[in-house]
């Protein structure tokens, strides 16, 4: 039911595309949570506070004052879901459909191998080529949180809360 030969035949064919994919998705994460700075972003809030700006956003304005709310309204929101949509477009018409076109199907199916085969494995490829593209980048994009902002491995306390801690006699935590 699975065919390594046509599965390693389909990563050599779409990799590159792959690789561009997700090299674009991860700059994007990691870009924004680099230079992701609350301080600022506060400023901004305060000074379109009472504005027709803020009446009209609403609550649509408190999704974007947190880094995980800007990164779910881009990244994994339309522009990031656009970007891996092109690519499972692609891939998928490159995998099956491309083939018949150049003819190389044909070579494909004159060998012992069931249509069934060669569609499961294709499937299986693109199915897991996206899994590793998000794991990817979900896993360079918690890399740059933590590095940048602590956030995710073990807090970094402020000055204010380790002396608040002190003068309370309590953990930080």
């Amino acid at each position: 039911m699975f065919s390594k030969p046509i599965f390693c035949q389909s990563l050599r064919s779409s990799y590159v595309l792959w690789l561009c994919c997700t090299v674009v998705l991860t700059a994007m994460l990691s870009l924004m949570a680099a230079f992701h700075n609350p301080g600022e972003l506060s400023i901004f809030l305060e000074a379109i506070e009472d504005t027709p700006m803020m009446a009209e956003a609403g609550e649509q304005l408190d999704l974007f004052s947190s880094l995980l709310g800007i990164i779910t309204q881009t990244v994994y929101g339309f522009s990031g879901l656009m970007i891996a949509m092109v690519y499972v477009v692609v891939t998928a018409n490159s995998l099956v459909a491309s083939e018949v076109d150049r003819g190389s199907m044909a070579y494909t199916l004159s060998t012992p191998t069931k249509r069934s085969t060669v569609v499961f494995t294709k499937a299986v490829y693109l199915f897991l080529s996206v899994v590793v593209m998000f794991v990817v980048i979900g896993g360079v994009g918690a890399a740059t949180i933590q590095v940048k902002h602590h956030g995710i491995w073990g807090a970094a306390y402020s000055e204010d809360v380790k002396a608040a801690a002190k003068v309370l006699d309590v953990e930080e935590k």
